[in-house]
């Protein structure tokens, strides 16, 4: 649940028209309502956004093989994102801020990994858990 909060105070302005319904759906227990609510993001700039609620939704409906692979999914496209040239990045100030893609905030991204171990405990799998949980403590380090 403090994913969907920190995800959903965060994220792109155009993202925000779903988070209403998202956030009711989740509330209510209705993972699929929240999955429909996602319906239309899973491309353009919401798409990592799309990618960490998705996955949460996914780790709450126990389906925890199919949470990591979109939690890794995510991690490889904020990696990503995060290696745009600053030459893009300023153009884009230039036209529409809206446009572009949200890279995620670094605590977020700390909490994918901390997602991953919560799954992989559920799968029986402690050690890539502690893998998952050192990725996470190493991103969190770097903030401190």
């Amino acid at each position: 649940m403090f994913l969907t909060a920190a995800l959903l105070t965060s994220g792109c302005a155009t993202y925000s028209k779903t988070s209403f319904a998202l956030r009711q759906s989740l509330s209510a227990g209705d993972t699929d309502g929240a999955s429909r609510a996602l319906r239309g993001h899973k491309k353009g700039p919401d798409q990592l956004l799309y990618l960490l609620e998705t996955a949460l939704i996914s780790h709450r409906n126990a389906d925890y093989v199919r949470s990591n692979a979109l939690f890794e999914k995510a991690e490889r496209l904020a990696d990503r994102l995060h290696t745009r040239s600053a030459t893009r990045e300023a153009a884009s100030l230039l036209t529409n801020d809206a446009v572009r893609a949200y890279r995620g905030e670094p605590f977020e991204l700390a909490l994918i990994n901390y997602y991953r171990a919560l799954n992989y405990c559920n799968l029986g799998q402690p050690e890539d858990a502690l893998v998952e949980c050192r990725k996470a403590n190493r991103k969190l380090a770097r903030l401190a």
